[in-house]
């Protein structure tokens, strides 16, 4: 009973950590993807280091996904 973890609410810098790393992830899509993709990888580190694992893992992968339409993306477009 000693080593059970409680989920705590999110703190002030782990919610603006989950906001910049999902918005750098939709930036990626459409804009400077070599830029914005790494950020939001970079935010969601800094979420796995305060111990929000689970949310720093999902925007890990939402970064990934996000490089990976980045750079499909205008491969596809009509512009």
């Amino acid at each position: 009973m000693e080593n059970e973890r409680v989920a705590a609410p999110a703190g002030p810098s782990e919610r603006v950590y989950i906001v910049l790393g999902i918005v750098c992830a939709v930036a990626a899509v459409y804009f400077q993807t070599a830029v914005f993709g790494p950020l939001a990888l970079y935010f969601a580190f800094r979420l796995y280091r305060l111990d929000a694992t689970s949310t720093g893992v999902a925007v890990a992968l939402l970064g990934l996904l996000s490089i990976g339409l980045g750079f499909l993306y205008p491969a596809y477009s009509n512009n």
